[in-house]
């Protein structure tokens, strides 16, 4: 099972279906649906958080699908424990190397649309590298490989999916994800309503800041900040490099906020990222 916040998740339905569909291949066309696809499906991480403990990534994503570039990865994004079921979490791309350059994307509003892009894309790789919507219907081609329309067949057979429109499709999903989130962070994605905690303004914190002043400043921030502005913070912090330069202070006390407030597995992931990695 997978597990954040307080939660713990089945593995979704949609990656058990692929099980299934990656049997009839291995059989049919003696191939791997890992090779039609162009990512690696990894369906048990229970115990590999640690292979994706560097610094920024981000503590409520769920790794399930390896690119062939180092550390990228797609995820289920569980917005901090608050999605019930990962068959309605959004998936995220994220890019972990070089860290300067780190970047989460949001590329799906669940599993089973993912897959509809892969039936536009053909080629999941292609999802990653779109990082303007005037280039999306760029990346979009047809394919005769009989590989491929073997795999379409049984996923279009299987899961009664169908092809999306990439760019409206895009479009709509931004705008949604807009109205759910209450708090703006650094990398886009945003931190959804967890409590019915009063809103803050959003503490900014840089990364040039003295380390033993910041700490006493996120310390003082945090005595009245709400839950979301905290997780928000964090965020923003993971994402301007602070937490991977050995600001082992700051680090022990988010981390041991994160528990106090329930993020059990996050907290595990920062602590991973900042005393093994940073």
């Amino acid at each position: 099972m997978f597990g954040r916040g307080d939660r713990k998740y089945q593995i979704p339905k949609t990656l058990e279906k692929l099980k299934e569909i990656n049997k009839q291949i291995s059989s049919d066309l003696e191939v791997e649906l890992d090779d039609i696809l162009n990512v690696y499906i990894d369906y048990n991480l229970s115990n590999q958080d640690s292979e994706f403990a560097y610094s920024g990534h981000p503590l409520d994503v769920i790794p399930f699908a390896l690119t062939a570039f180092g550390g990228e990865h797609f995820g289920f994004m569980t917005d901090f424990g608050s999605i019930e079921d990962l068959e309605d979490a959004p998936i995220v791309f994220v890019q972990a190397l070089p860290s300067e350059e780190y970047h989460i994307t949001l590329i799906a509003n669940n599993i089973i649309d993912f897959l509809r892009l892969f039936l536009t894309y053909r080629d999941l790789t292609n999802l990653f590298l779109v990082d303007d919507e005037s280039d999306i219907e760029d990346y979009t081609y047809t394919s005769e490989d009989p590989h491929l329309l073997y795999l379409e067949a049984k996923l279009i057979e299987g899961l009664g999916i169908s092809a999306i429109e990439p760019k409206k499709y895009r479009q709509d999903m931004l705008q949604k994800r807009s109205k759910e989130v209450v708090l703006q962070t650094i990398n886009g994605i945003g931190i959804k309503r967890i409590s019915s905690q009063k809103l803050s303004p959003i503490h900014s914190f840089g990364p040039d800041d003295d380390y033993q002043v910041l700490t006493n400043e996120v310390q003082r921030y945090f005595r009245e900040a709400s839950v979301e502005n905290k997780l928000a913070c964090i965020v923003d912090l993971q994402e301007t490099g602070v937490l991977s330069n050995h600001t082992k202070e700051l680090n022990e006390y988010l981390i041991k906020e994160l528990n106090i407030l329930g993020f059990i597995y996050e907290s595990k992931m920062l602590e991973l990222t900042t005393k093994d990695y940073g």
